[in-house]
């Protein structure tokens, strides 16, 4: 009777301890089980990739390279995004970083050059509610909105209240050598958070052959991507111009 007793005691016993083997293996499972979602960007020239995963809000990065890169974009004051035509977005430390890096001479885009160009933007999503217009042409290569208020243009006050613009690029077919012309191939809007053209921005380009850049809303951007902190009515003022 005792030697069952103690089978059945080291039995119990050994069971217990499997069991609980089991739920540290569970509570020390590696990260890597976590990692459900992946994102690329682009900071100053450079390209990153990894695999995250959202804790209490926060990215988690399987690469600590991109976690470490990444913690850096969230807390630039000045922080530019270019959203390319690959929906990758570039990262720029500021605004004049990217000029920089953007800056190539002058080239025609296949046989086409640009003429004029035309940016609406509107208070509400989908191309609705208060809408200001804006225009390029031969004369005109750059405007500069300081400060998106009623002081400007009109009466409606548009700080912090744009939700969706519309950028047309109107364009001349040529052959042989490209027309004369002073201006670049790209039209550029870059919109700031903060008044003065300062503080973070977010930058899309047009061109010949995307001659309708249209975005229904600005609440799928953010500074930076995935973070809580969404571009959707927080732009205080603007640049529209030619660009290379």
């Amino acid at each position: 009777m005792k030697p069952f007793f103690l089978k059945t005691l080291f039995l119990l016993i050994s069971g217990l301890f499997f069991i609980s083997c089991q739920q540290d293996d569970e509570i020390n499972k590696p990260e890597q089980a976590k990692f459900d979602q992946f994102m690329s960007f682009i900071y100053m020239g450079d390209a990153y990739s990894s695999e995250y995963y959202i804790k209490d809000d926060s990215f988690i990065f399987s690469d600590p390279a991109v976690q470490e890169v990444y913690d850096h974009l969230a807390k630039l004051p000045e922080l530019c995004t270019y959203v390319n035509e690959n929906s990758i977005p570039e990262y720029y430390d500021t605004y004049a970083d990217y000029e920089k890096m953007q800056k190539v001479k002058f080239r025609a885009i296949g046989n086409r050059v640009t003429t004029w160009a035309k940016l609406n933007i509107y208070d509400l999503p989908n191309y609705q509610g208060w809408s200001w217009g804006f225009w390029l042409d031969a004369q005109v290569h750059k405007i500069e909105i300081p400060d998106l208020n009623g002081s400007f243009g009109g009466p409606m006050n548009m700080d912090n209240r744009m939700s969706s613009f519309m950028l047309d690029t109107h364009y001349q077919e040529f052959t042989g050598n490209p027309p004369a012309q002073t201006h670049g191939d790209y039209t550029e809007v870059t919109f700031f958070d903060l008044k003065g053209c300062s503080g973070r921005s977010v930058v899309w380009k047009g061109n010949p052959y995307n001659n309708q850049l249209y975005v229904p809303t600005l609440a799928s951007y953010n500074w930076p991507v995935g973070s809580p902190s969404s571009v959707d009515n927080t732009i205080s003022s603007l640049i529209f111009k030619f660009s290379y």
